[in-house]
Parts: C-alpha cells; sequence; structure tokens
C-alpha cells in the first residue's frame, strides 16, 4: 500500500513501526482482521432517491467536513422544493385575502363567513408551509440551503453529498449514471 503522506497514514488510524532486520525470538501463527476505526469511518449514501450526476472525490482524497464528494440528481428534490415554494406562494395569497375579507367585514361591506372561510385557508396554507421546509431537511439540506431555496425560487434536483468530518476517500461504489 502506498499512501501519500504520514498524515495520510494517521488519518486512516493506521500505526507504524521501522521495519529492522534481526533474529526472531519467537513466531505466533493467528488468524487477523485489519478493520477501520467505527468511530473514524463512514460511508455516506443519498438521503433522497435519483441518479449520480458527478463523483467529486476519488480514492486517496483528503477532504473536509462539508467537502461535497458527489452529486446525485434528485426529482424527489426538485419536487420537495417546488413544493415549497407553491406552499409559500399559496400562503401570501391567502394571507392577503385574509385580511382584505377582515378589512371588509369591518367595514360592513364584506359577510363574516367569508373572512373566516379565508382565515382557515390561511391556517391550511401555513401547515402545508411548515410541513414543506422539514421535507426539505429530511432529503439532506440545511438552514442556509432551505432559506436559499425559499429566497432564490430554486427548484435545482441537484442534491450534494457531503462529507461529513475530516478524513480521506477509502473507498468508492458510486460512478456517474447508477441509481441511488
Amino acid at each position: 500500500i502506498t499512501l501519500s503522506s504520514l498524515d495520510a497514514l494517521r488519518t486512516a488510524g493506521l500505526d507504524y513501526f521501522e521495519v529492522r532486520t534481526g533474529p526472531l525470538s519467537r513466531t505466533i501463527d493467528r488468524n487477523a482482521e485489519l478493520a477501520y476505526d467505527a468511530n473514524q469511518y463512514a460511508r455516506l449514501s443519498s438521503r433522497a432517491g435519483g441518479v449520480v450526476a458527478e463523483v467529486v472525490r476519488d480514492l486517496g482524497e483528503l477532504v473536509r467536513a462539508g467537502d461535497v464528494l458527489a452529486i446525485v440528481d434528485s426529482t424527489e428534490l426538485g419536487t420537495a422544493k417546488a413544493e415549497l415554494l407553491q406552499a409559500m406562494e399559496i400562503a401570501d395569497l391567502w394571507e392577503a385575502n385574509a385580511k382584505r375579507e377582515r378589512d371588509l367585514v369591518i367595514k360592513g361591506a364584506g359577510i363574516e363567513r367569508e373572512a373566516l372561510e379565508a382565515e382557515t385557508r390561511l391556517a391550511e396554507s401555513r401547515i402545508a408551509l411548515n410541513r414543506a421546509r422539514p421535507r426539505l431537511g429530511i432529503i439532506g439540506l440545511d438552514k442556509e440551503q432551505i432559506a436559499r431555496v425559499e429566497h432564490e425560487g430554486d427548484t435545482s434536483s441537484l442534491l450534494p453529498v457531503a462529507a461529513s468530518f475530516d478524513g480521506m476517500v477509502i473507498e468508492r461504489f458510486a460512478v456517474r449514471g447508477e441509481v441511488v
């Protein structure tokens, strides 16, 4: 095995010793298994179904927490973003409508039943909005990314799969075009 540096060796959780020649005092025959420290190892996958659009990092590369390792094209993500944006628009419309209906009732020109119906629709639309945000979090977007969707109207279906901590890529199973 050839590693790029001693730091890479340490990052992989391996110990090393200088090789010397000399007489053996005794020999022990045993079965052994080499394994990574499970606390320093992560096997990542997409949190939403899709197709691998790009593999950004390869075997042996050092990564930092948050570095993008792969990008998945996920229809589920695009749909969830669109549903959030739609819920936002509907909530805004019902808020304006409920305010208008309430103002009409106050002025004596509106019907209380219509004002209550508009307020009910507003409450329903806010519930839908509050369901849409966490769904994006479950798929894998953080609060900043969700805020960006809301602010910019982004409906992109590209989902980055990021490193969860600093380390080295030691396995790679994802290939472009693979369904995940």
